[in-house]
């Protein structure tokens, strides 16, 4: 296996020269180098620093991190790099002491550091632009496409490709999925890879490639297939069945853990991503309800848009706070006496000798899924199957906000996305709606 080289080489210019130089690149490092990058953003995570810590000074000056970048150096010497750069070390630090290993109070910057200990960093801050699951799409799409450069006699990984090959490659990936979602995604791809491996202009940002996606959609684009958007009068159905004649508080924690997530679900107007990535450590009691702070989402931006809220509703007869309030308590207590490392608020559970335990990690997808399309047909809510998602929950919210009359830079805040736009896509308006807006014309 190849050493993984770093992302940022030691000259101050791209990698990859001209077109004119090209060939007199020496062409195993610039092998190594273009096909473990993303090897090396696939093997990494993002790091701790952004999530423990508030400001950029507290993260550089974070003793662990440069000696964590040195540790990464010492693995592996870039392709880019001479040898001899892994060795050096911090202004004021004897040869012999390892790179960044000297505490903070001998004034220990950034700019006192090796070329490999900065080069870590600027790589950490690169992998930390994709999350987990992108990096993964990411890989997928980009063998494809290195496929599609065997089968069409190119090495796309010297990054000399024009926009023709480009349009070749997106039509290939339409005819497979017929998705337009997969040609848009393999664009980004591979914009991403030429913009981390050149600095000559990108094909895919050619008027040419625009021009034809614009053409597939114009010709096989088709309405967006949008999940249901569930009400709280067709929720309070399903808890009507789900709980039967037994009272909350003699449920079975799986069943309370249904119960909590739809409500979180639907009252935060949260994705299912964001749901099971809280912990209880991000939950504030309050005499409203409680407050949700999301630690894991598409786009943040500052201030309360990552905060959610389940209301404390007496009037209902499915009062959401109650419901969170019990499953939080017996969830919170299940953590402890099982001696759990995590805190997850969603928890996988497991049974054994009918005592309940939780593992560290979320409980899946196609748990709270599985569950929710037979609790939908059990209380026979007048909707196809296919329709109905988790994602019916975030939709149903938002919409039902909207037509209550709620403000839809309020309900932009509550969704935690930066543009009003996405409040319009998400709400669905009935005949009524648009019936009293057409009569507004006469």
């Amino acid at each position: 296996m190849r050493d993984v080289p770093a992302l940022v080489p030691q000259q101050g210019q791209p990698l990859l020269r001209d077109q004119g130089v090209r060939g007199a690149q020496p062409q195993d490092s610039v092998r190594a180098r273009q096909d473990s990058v993303f090897r090396s953003l696939l093997v990494k995570t993002p790091h701790p620093g952004f999530v423990k810590v508030t400001t950029a000074s507290d993260w550089f000056a974070s003793t662990s991190h440069v000696k964590g970048s040195v540790a990464a150096s010492k693995t592996s010497t870039p392709a880019s790099l001479p040898a001899s750069s892994s060795s050096t070390t911090c202004s004021g630090v004897s040869s012999s002491t390892p790179v960044g290993a000297v505490s903070q109070d001998q004034g220990e910057s950034v700019a006192s550091c090796s070329v490999d200990s900065r080069n870590k960093i600027i790589n950490d801050l690169v992998h930390d632009s994709l999350s987990q699951g992108t990096r993964k799409l990411y890989h997928l799409h980009y063998q494809l496409f290195k496929n599609f450069g065997q089968i069409s006699g190119i090495n796309v990984s010297y990054f000399n490709f024009d926009f023709n090959i480009d349009c070749q490659n997106l039509l290939m990936r339409f005819q497979e999925p017929h998705t337009i979602s997969s040609v848009k995604t393999s664009r980004s791809i591979i914009t991403f890879y030429w913009k981390l491996n050149s600095s000559l202009p990108c094909p895919t940002e050619s008027p040419f490639v625009s021009m034809f996606i614009k053409g597939l959609c114009k010709r096989f684009q088709k309405a967006p297939n949008k999940s249901y958007p569930i009400s709280f009068e067709e929720i309070s159905k399903i808890f009507d069945t789900v709980v039967g004649d037994s009272s909350l508080e003699d449920l079975s924690l799986v069943t309370l853990r249904f119960l909590a997530f739809i409500i979180t679900s639907y009252a935060s107007f949260a994705r299912y991503e964001e749901v099971v990535d809280l912990k209880i450590s991000n939950i504030v009691r309050e005499d409203h309800g409680f407050v949700l702070t999301f630690t894991k989402g598409k786009t943040y931006a500052i201030g309360e848009s990552n905060i959610g809220i389940v209301s404390n509703l007496p009037g209902l007869k499915y009062n959401p706070s109650d419901i969170f309030s019990l499953y939080l308590d017996k969830v919170a207590f299940t953590h402890a006496t099982c001696d759990s490392s995590s805190d997850f608020l969603f928890p996988s559970l497991r049974s054994v000798g009918g005592v309940t335990s939780t593992l560290d990690k979320p409980a899946s997808y196609q748990t709270f899924l599985k569950a929710f399309k037979i609790a939908v047909k059990s209380a026979n809510i007048p909707v196809g199957l296919s329709k109905v998602g988790l994602h019916s929950l975030r939709r149903g919210g938002v919409t039902h906000a909207v037509r209550a009359g709620a403000p839809h830079d309020v309900v932009q805040k509550c969704m935690r996305v930066k543009s009003a736009s996405m409040v319009a896509y998400y709400a669905s308006l009935t005949g009524k709606e648009l019936h009293s807006a057409a009569k507004l014309a006469f």
